[in-house]
């Protein structure tokens, strides 16, 4: 049961770190779509982003292990990981493209 719906509630933080099934459950419900929206926006490929966004819980979700900042606003964080995977696949593709025209 995840006892609060603001992204930065110290309760939904020490839900995060506890592993709270419920709580993991509820981040993903809430952000998902407004992520996959903005990486659409950035890689125009929804395969691509679809496993952009997969990644992008995958790592936060690493990060609730390691321990959360109490002053962590949940889809700030989501947001700068996406964003980083997102150029970063970005990146590796143009590399890609630019070595097999050589």
């Amino acid at each position: 049961m995840v006892l609060s719906t603001s992204a930065n509630h110290p309760t939904l933080i020490q839900q995060l770190r506890n592993r709270d099934r419920d709580a993991l459950d509820y981040i993903y419900e809430k952000y998902a779509s407004p992520l996959y929206g903005s990486i659409l926006n950035w890689v125009d490929d929804s395969e691509m982003a679809a496993g952009i966004l997969q990644e992008t819980f995958v790592r936060f979700f690493k990060q609730c292990e390691g321990g959360l900042n109490d002053e962590l606003n949940v889809f700030v964080c989501l947001y700068k990981i996406c964003r980083t995977i997102a150029f970063q696949q970005m990146s590796n593709s143009v590399w890609s493209i630019k070595n097999k025209k050589l």
